[in-house]
């Protein structure tokens, strides 16, 4: 069994910051098919079993990702554990993730810019992480065809379960900042 792992607006855009639409993603998974064929490695990729599927929404913020840290502190997922690593703000298990953080300080990091000159940004990216091969089959979805097929209602629903778990628990969160996350 082979394991391929890709980003789909990568493959299109050669970035992640892009998000991308159903047909978009069939074409992306077509441009890898292709590839593996000139490579000399043939597949079918539509009947390629999911075992990891990871979603993001980006959003610009009225203010920077560190004013929201009270808020962030204020949340809790069913079942998950938190941690705050100053730019990111992580809820997880061992089957699924949630990841709120500031794009733009993570983006200046990992290009390995002195972290001492980056300023917060109001960028802010949620991720909704199924890190298991049955996270991704009860969410419906067991192949890329299935992925395809119903792309922007699939990925909808689960971005929305997965959003709605942590951000449930927010207690006396300000209604139009819960809107604003919610609209991540």
């Amino acid at each position: 069994m082979a394991v391929l792992q890709m980003s789909l607006p990568k493959v299109l855009h050669d970035t992640n910051s892009t998000a991308i639409n159903g047909k978009e993603a069939g074409q992306a998974f077509q441009a890898v098919e292709k590839e593996m064929a000139t490579n000399g490695i043939h597949c079918d990729i539509k009947k390629a079993l999911l075992s990891r599927l990871d979603i993001f929404r980006q959003n610009r913020t009225r203010f920077a990702f560190t004013d929201y840290s009270p808020v962030f502190n204020m949340l809790s997922g069913k079942r998950q554990n938190k941690r705050d690593y100053g730019t990111t703000y992580l809820f997880y298990n061992t089957r699924r993730e949630v990841a709120f953080y500031d794009k733009e300080v993570e983006e200046a990091i990992r290009m390995r810019k002195d972290e001492r000159y980056i300023s917060p940004s109001n960028l802010i990216r949620a991720e909704a992480r199924l890190l298991r091969k049955q996270s991704i089959n009860n969410a419906g979805l067991l192949t890329v065809d299935s992925l395809i097929q119903d792309y922007e209602e699939a990925v909808q629903a689960v971005y929305k379960k997965e959003m709605a778990g942590v951000l449930r628990n927010g207690g006396g969160i300000d209604g139009q900042l819960c809107l604003a996350l919610n609209g991540i």
